[in-house]
């Protein structure tokens, strides 16, 4: 337990130094940060028909900038992120990321291979058990069981050789089914985690800019009346521009705030991609993981086709999980992220705590 959190961790840690390494900083001008959060102003649009958070004017620094948040916690949990992508087998995926297309095209090329080689050897056992058969027949050789050594004298046959041959057709028919509908059943319970997402994003939940900021002022211009979109992280940063001189410590709570919202979201980020990497490497030996399974079977052993099962569905839901908890926690009411900044704290240490809680009760499912 404590090497795989370990590994876990060092994982992490690689995955969070290659997306420093690797990212771009885009610059916008003020026009185009306008249009992204869908500025308004009262004079020129009226007041918005609906708003989550108000805020006065008169409290808030003069000119105070709009932040533009590109990748929101929304939009990793709601939207399509291309690079923790979990559709391999969908022939129709519009993913066009190249990362993840070359992922791809391995998961597919080694899970084909893998998939040939269980026929291959589904086609040889049933050639096998068949020409056995047949020669017991011809022979009249009925202690001749279908695994018997060729070379060991004939002994009278045991019920435990039955029940091995009986074993031996029903997983063979078993392995048949599972190998020709794999494709469909890994499809189904992603499918099916997508629509437990999809259910619980409501609205425009799914955008970067789900939550509309009503700045009102007690004059009637532009600068003091006006509206537009963000996000959480968003949201506490514009929050961290009221004036200094009257609100240092609410200030200062923002800001933390909104940097561990940051952090959060890159350690998700990381998270998703082991869950990809996960998915991938479950999904390339499933065939394999099955025929495993059937031999181990077959002569009287537990299998790993239960623990393969197991570990994909929780990697696949756990993504479902953490969406539920955070629409239930955040998005039903972002005004209390307004009023009480470290709420979203709370709400991530409760969202840590359910992955570290599942994950604990995953593994002790196996012991």
């Amino acid at each position: 337990m404590k090497k795989l959190n370990k590994i876990i961790a060092i994982s992490i840690c690689i995955f969070l130094a290659i997306c420093l390494l690797n990212t771009t900083v885009y610059s916008l001008s003020i026009s185009e940060v306008k249009e992204a959060i869908e500025f308004k102003t009262v004079q020129d649009n009226g007041e918005p028909k609906k708003y989550d958070v108000e805020i006065d004017a008169e409290e808030l620094i003069e000119n105070p900038e709009f932040p533009y948040i590109q990748t929101s916690i929304e939009k990793i949990l709601y939207g399509k992120d291309n690079l923790t992508d979990i559709n391999f087998l969908d022939g129709n995926t519009k993913n066009k990321n190249e990362k993840w297309q070359y992922i791809c095209t391995v998961v597919k090329a080694f899970y084909r291979i893998c998939l040939y080689i269980a026929f291959a050897l589904l086609l040889s056992f049933i050639i096998y058990f068949g020409v056995t058969l047949v020669i017991s027949s011809i022979k009249g050789d009925n202690n001749k069981t279908t695994f018997s050594n060729p070379f060991r004298r004939r002994r009278k046959r045991t019920p435990e050789q039955d029940l091995r041959d009986k074993r031996f057709i029903e997983q063979w028919i078993k392995c048949v089914l599972l190998l020709s509908l794999s494709a469909v059943i890994i499809n189904l319970i992603i499918n099916f985690s997508d629509l437990i997402i999809k259910m619980a994003n409501i609205d425009d939940v799914e955008k970067n800019n789900n939550i509309t900021v009503y700045v009102k002022g007690e004059d009637d211009s532009p600068e003091k009346n006006y509206y537009f979109k963000t996000n959480i992280e968003g949201l506490l940063m514009f929050e961290s521009q009221y004036q200094w001189d009257k609100a240092p410590v609410k200030n200062v709570i923002n800001i933390i705030c909104g940097f561990i919202v940051t952090v959060f979201k890159l350690l998700l980020k990381a998270l998703l991609f082991l869950r990809m990497l996960f998915i991938a490497g479950l999904t390339m030996t499933f065939p394999i993981i099955l025929m495993i399974n059937a031999f181990c079977v077959i002569i009287g052993n537990k299998g790993p086709l239960k623990f393969w099962f197991k570990l994909f569905l929780y990697c696949v839901l756990i993504k479902p999980l953490i969406a539920i908890l955070y629409y239930v926690l955040i998005e039903f009411n972002p005004y209390l992220i307004s009023e009480f900044s470290l709420y979203i704290i709370f709400v991530i240490a409760l969202i840590i705590l359910a992955i570290i809680f599942s994950f604990r009760f995953f593994v002790k499912s196996f012991k």
